[in-house]
């Protein structure tokens, strides 16, 4: 099952020159659920799968919300 927490993401940019910026450290809360019914789910190409589907799916939900897997949920 999908654990229910806070993700921390940090972008490291690296020029031809080897040098190195850091962006600002983002979260992603996916303890919020509440309210939203999945709509569809799709592949990085943008291919409609169903949940058996082993590879990195899309969840795409009604609130304008996603998720990315890997492997099954």
């Amino acid at each position: 099952m999908f654990e229910r927490t806070i993700n921390y993401y940090r972008l490291t940019q690296v020029d031809f020159d080897g040098k190195q910026t850091h962006l600002k450290t983002i979260n992603i809360d996916n303890r919020k659920t509440v309210g939203r019914n999945l709509v569809q789910i799709v592949n990085l190409m943008g291919v409609e799968v169903d949940e058996s589907y082993n590879g990195i799916k899309v969840y795409v939900y009604d609130d304008g919300s996603f998720e990315k897997i890997v492997g099954n949920k």
